[in-house]
């Protein structure tokens, strides 16, 4: 399947699976942050930071 995908491509095998794989590592990069910022989130809702002392927070840095 991946043969016929590359070269339906104009790409080499190995090509495509450094591609394939620079996708997954996107996506995996991506998920993590989305998790991570869900859990900044939960965690700012919990010490009950609003968004305007977050900004105020980060101004300061």
């Amino acid at each position: 399947m991946q043969k016929k995908i590359a070269k339906a491509k104009g790409e080499a095998i190995s090509q495509f699976f450094m591609e394939m794989f620079s996708l997954y590592k996107q996506e995996k990069l991506k998920e993590e942050f989305y998790q991570l910022q869900r859990y900044g989130s939960k965690k700012a809702k919990e010490f009950k930071i609003s968004e305007a002392e977050r900004q105020v927070f980060m101004e300061r840095r």
